[in-house]
């Protein structure tokens, strides 16, 4: 029999099954499982690149170069040869006059088609109608943020000279993209064109200029730019990308795609329950089958190819079937949230479709073929003898195969040895508890089964009789309950820290440079005039210049060289109690026997620089050296948008240093005009408006919380039809148990009592089993995976098997109304 005619043989029997309707559980479990896959895998992919576009334009570009002196022209001619866009901008310090006064600003220019990634807002008047515009001011012209005309009095239509060259205030300047979340150091900001810089003759030889380059192109014109940069770039330039630049973004979008991606895993996992369920009852349908071809001449590997062929046709289907529903599934996913996401969302690509087929073929053969070894071993004699079952395969080699297929799709799929080693791990831990403990508690539950009420026995003994059956279906159900119940405590807590990480009464305004003598004027100002603020915090300005006695750039490696902490002066504080959103790692917080130069730095400081507990750290502020030493390190929220540091000292390890004091604090949009007599109180202070980039943050934060929320929905309920997919399953012996019962003069509502008991209490002990599991996996995934910290679920273990039994039971009497319905002398017909 050649390789054609047993694909001829598989595509009949196929289509038989298929009429028969031998295929519908298998195709409808690999059908959802698919196109979750499908769906998830689109709508996660597409969602996830809008919203790296939405945080790209935070940073103004794809891909961002900073130096502190002029860049070649080569630079910007290879990026744009490799098919980049590319803007530039300069950044310098100046004084500006306007109304007879002066006033220090950062003065920022720009090139024409600045910025590539996002819009600016301009308002026509303090505080009026905001406007997006996609390019700079016009030349002759410029735009200031809102405390210049604040400061100077001015508005918008005055004049303001920088250098030699007067220039039209057109607008104020409300947002940049791209302007960075460093609350420090800032000074009044002021955009103006490129080719308006010569002619105020501000820059000279020696000035202190930074300088920026911005380029948006394809991943791969960036990657091959960032290539070709990387084996260029000199000392004082810098490259920066959305993971150095946004970390508190990047990280949120990192732990949405992990999620996206456990959640599409669990959605495979699922239907590959229901497909080896359903897989070894088709099988044992097709015994019969097999030992006829047998009879024909056909050898044991016909067979195996044969029915391997079938499953093959039957996978590629389900692979397109599940692409059309998927396709269709994440058009309405988009469809549903098409008013919260707020940037354009990307055309889907065929990746997804083709690696679903792919999936396709490795579920359904990878959990199948335990069973379809059986059909092998078929002997030609069960023709004449249906007693004859089949020498099934090595219980051993059944599992060992399992596991493999699992952890192979696992890993393909994650990517993540830690994500596939957390979901193995509790996987075990329940199979070896449901196992050993079911088999117990079903001992105990048979001896006390006559102690029961009359309405409870029957189901419970139905329960029990099929104990080996009864254990592994109860698997199965845990299973399914604990992969669901994973995502859900995971969507729970990753929305509770997103959430609580920008409250809605966030700090959207920070001041600085409040003088020490103003302090307490300050305090009583924001009081009586109903500012929400936080509290004053101290800063020093110094400059990190030795590590133990050795130059900074000499102690740590060649790498960290130009880091951002060693190319300017630090901000640092002191204070008496360990701020909420900061935690120890290392040492220990003020205890009062460390000495009073005790500083405790950042984490991710102390790992670039090489500092570590008992280090003495060497500082320069204004003409004075001084020491302190590492007492602790600790981990910093950054993200939270209050002011955060770097070092935190005693306050004896900076007395005498000159210090000014900052503060952040709530300002309703409706209560803007408070700024103003706020800057007119006390005209020494520097304000800094963050809303539009708080805004910004929450509306990707947004973006994340809604794939969350519907990925969620779509894992509940595919793992809804799975469990009816996988109670299918037993749906003849059922079939065959209430003729005999309807034979023996068994009412209807008896075996449906009997059905309720039954699928009650194996909802209940699969629950209950699901949250040890699930609870396992949530430690291991929120620690190691998420970097959350872990808490008991209390209220899973008392719902959850609640849940579970409800569950359960209306699926099973929603699927088991033809065991009531069958007709006895059809069924004794048909096993005749």
């Amino acid at each position: 029999m050649n390789l054609l005619q047993k694909l001829r043989i598989s595509s009949r029997l196929l289509l038989r099954d298929w009429r028969s309707g031998e295929l519908s559980v298998i195709l409808i479990a690999l059908v959802i499982g698919i196109s979750s896959h499908v769906a998830i895998g689109h709508f996660t992919d597409r969602l996830s690149r809008a919203m790296e576009k939405n945080a790209r334009q935070m940073m103004g570009g794809d891909l961002v170069l900073g130096s502190s002196r002029a860049f070649d022209a080569k630079i910007r001619d290879r990026a744009e040869t490799l098919g980049n866009e590319v803007a530039e901008s300069s950044f310098f310090s100046t004084m500006i006059s306007g109304n007879d006064e002066f006033l220090l600003v950062s003065v920022r220019t720009v090139s024409d088609n600045y910025p590539l990634k996002g819009s600016l807002r301009v308002a026509r008047q303090l505080y009026g109608e905001e406007f997006r515009l996609s390019h700079p001011p016009e030349p002759g012209t410029l735009w200031a943020e809102p405390r210049i005309l604040h400061q100077l009095d001015l508005k918008v239509g005055d004049k303001l000279t920088i250098g030699e060259r007067t220039l039209e205030l057109a607008g104020v300047l409300m947002y940049e993209p791209d302007r960075g979340n460093n609350f420090y150091g800032f000074t009044p900001r002021v955009i103006m064109h490129q080719q308006d810089l010569l002619s105020t003759n501000v820059v000279q030889p020696g000035s202190r200029v930074w300088y920026r380059i911005m380029l948006a192109g394809t991943g791969e014109q960036i990657e091959s730019f960032d290539s070709w940069m990387q084996q260029r770039i000199k000392p004082g330039q810098r490259i920066f990308n959305l993971e150095e630049d946004r970390p508190g973004v990047n990280e949120a979008l990192d732990k949405a795609r992990t999620y996206m991606s456990l959640a599409s895993l669990i959605a495979l996992m699922l239907a590959a329950v229901a497909i080896a369920n359903s897989s070894k009852r088709y099988m044992q349908r097709h015994y019969d089958n097999s030992a006829l071809l047998r009879c024909l001449g056909c050898r044991k590997s016909d067979v195996l190819l044969i029915y391997l062929m079938q499953l093959c046709l039957l996978a590629i289907v389900g692979g397109i079937l599940g692409n059309v529903l998927g396709w269709l599934g994440q058009i309405g996913l988009f469809v549903l949230i098409d008013n919260l996401v707020a940037v354009t969302i990307p055309a889907a690509t065929v990746a997804v479709g083709l690696s679903a087929i792919a999936l396709a073929v490795v579920v359904v053969i990878g959990t199948a073929l335990p069973s379809l070894l059986q059909l092998r071993s078929v002997t030609p004699l069960r023709v004449l003898r249906q007693d004859l079952e089949p020498v099934p395969p090595s219980g051993w080699f059944i599992r060992g195969a399992a596991l493999l297929a699992v952890t192979l799709l696992m890993l393909v799929y994650t990517r993540n040895i830690m994500l596939t080693l957390g979901m193995l791990a509790g996987g075990t831990i329940i199979g070896l508890l449901s196992a050993g403990i079911l088999n117990v508690f079903f001992r105990a539950l048979s001896h006390q089964t006559g102690r029961l009420p009359t309405d409870l026995q029957t189901g419970i003994r139905n329960f029990l009789r099929r104990r080996k059956d009864a254990i592994i279906q109860t698997m199965s159900f845990s299973l399914i309950i604990m992969t669901m119940l994973v995502i859900v405590l995971l969507r729970t807590e990753l929305l509770s820290t997103w959430q609580n990480s920008i409250p809605e009464d966030a700090p959207n305004h920070f001041v600085l440079n409040i003088q020490g003598s103003d302090t307490d004027q300050y305090n009583a100002y924001l009081q009586d005039n109903g500012f929400s603020a936080d509290d004053l915090f101290p800063v020093v300005r110094g400059r990190l210049t030795r590590i133990n006695s050795n130059p900074v750039r000499d102690h740590v490696s060649k790498e960290k060289r130009d880091h951002n902490s060693l190319t300017r002066e630090l901000n640092l504080t002191w204070t008496d109690q360990l701020p909420p959103d900061n935690k120890i790692i290392a040492g220990n917080w003020w205890s009062g026997e460390e000495p009073d130069n005790a500083v405790s730095v950042e984490s991710e400081l102390a790992e670039n620089l090489d500092i570590d507990i008992g280090d003495t750290l060497t500082f320069f502020t204004g003409e004075r050296e001084w020491e302190a030493v590492v007492s602790s390190i600790r981990t910093v929220e950054w993200d939270n948008f209050k002011p955060n540091f770097y070092m935190l000292f005693k306050q004896r390890a900076l007395d005498g240093l000159p210090t000014t004091w900052i503060n952040s604090f709530y300002l309703p949009s409706n209560e803007k005009q408070k700024l103003s007599a706020l800057i007119r109180a006390f005209p020494s202070i520097t304000l800094l408006e963050m809303d539009a980039i708080i805004d910004q943050v929450r509306t990707i934060l947004a973006q994340v919380i809604v794939a969350i929320e519907a990925i969620l929905l779509f894992i509940l309920a595919a793992g809804m039809t799975v469990t009816l997919a996988a109670i299918q399953t037993t749906m003849d012996e059922r079939i065959r148990e209430s003729v005999v019962m309807r034979i023996l003069g068994a009412k209807r509502a008896l075996i449906r009592n009997n059905q309720l008991v039954e699928f009650a209490t194996l909802g209940f002990i699969a629950g209950l089993f699901a949250v040890v599991g699930a609870e396992l996996i949530n430690a291991l995934l929120q620690y190691r995976i998420f970097e959350l910290t872990y808490t008991p679920t209390w209220w899973a273990w008392v719902l959850t098997p609640v849940a579970s039994a409800i569950l359960i039971v209306l699926i099973g009497l929603r699927s088991g109304r033809r065991v009531v319905r069958q007709n006895p002398v059809t069924v004794l017909g048909e096993s005749r």
